[in-house]
């Protein structure tokens, strides 16, 4: 067998070559579809450490972390709760998935549809509180959303090239 071939990429607009405009173009064409989830939240990381002063898990913690559930579902307040057992919280603002973030706050992200809840993340439980929650359109000056946007503008440059070579 004989196979004759062309590699199509030299043909592609390369990366480098998308200019601040096109980005934009397809920013504005593309908004409902790219709007990108932002969420603020509080947590408290919660191990026997920090909630009773020994290292192992025994009836004690459990009994602790059984009232903190009791105290939520009574809906006392983040603040109330964290205050009342001595954690210490975290705070932060215009949360956006991405790979690099901290696998906690990935975690609180993935279960957000619950406001306010405890869960288990590896040898610790988490108590959060989500805030807020919005849907955004992205912002062109984050360079980990700039690089994603280029690559579906890369990606549907190569498809209408592909496209066209077909119908020609």
């Amino acid at each position: 067998i004989e196979i004759e071939f062309i590699n199509l990429q030299n043909f592609y607009k390369k990366k480098e070559n998308i200019s601040d405009l096109d980005i934009k173009k397809f920013v504005d064409d593309n908004k409902e579809s790219l709007k990108v989830e932002y969420i603020d939240f509080d947590y408290a990381i919660i191990n026997p450490k920090n909630l009773i002063g020994v290292e192992e898990f025994n009836q004690t913690f459990f009994d602790k972390i059984d009232q903190i559930e009791i105290d939520m579902s009574n809906e006392l307040p983040f603040d109330t709760i964290v205050r009342d057992f001595n954690l210490k919280s975290k705070k932060i603002k215009d949360f956006r998935f991405t790979y690099d973030k901290s696998d906690i706050e990935k975690k609180i992200f993935q279960s957000r549809n619950n406001e306010f809840d405890i869960i288990e993340f590896k040898d610790d439980y988490i108590l959060y509180k989500i805030i807020k929650s919005e849907q955004r359109p992205p912002n062109v000056d984050d360079p980990v959303l700039r690089k994603e946007i280029l690559g579906l503008i890369f990606e549907k440059n190569k498809y209408e090239y592909n496209k066209d070579l077909i119908k020609k």
